[in-house]
């Protein structure tokens, strides 16, 4: 049976956001609302803004 790549690897990423931002999510409970927290925010959003330019080169590589 052949597996579907590009759904699998959309089911990773899936998770791997949502894993990230429950770890988000308790670490700013934790720090409260420092400026560490306000940057850790910031390096989370550079990088799931990363990650969506990623997904989409990759489906315009398939096209």
């Amino acid at each position: 049976m052949k597996k579907n790549t590009t759904a699998s690897m959309m089911k990773g990423v899936g998770i791997g956001m949502a894993l990230g931002g429950m770890i988000g999510a308790v670490e700013t409970a934790v720090m409260g609302h420092s400026s560490a927290g306000k940057s850790v925010k910031k390096n989370m959003s550079k990088a799931i803004s990363a990650v969506g330019d990623m997904i989409g080169n990759i489906t315009d590589m398939i096209k």
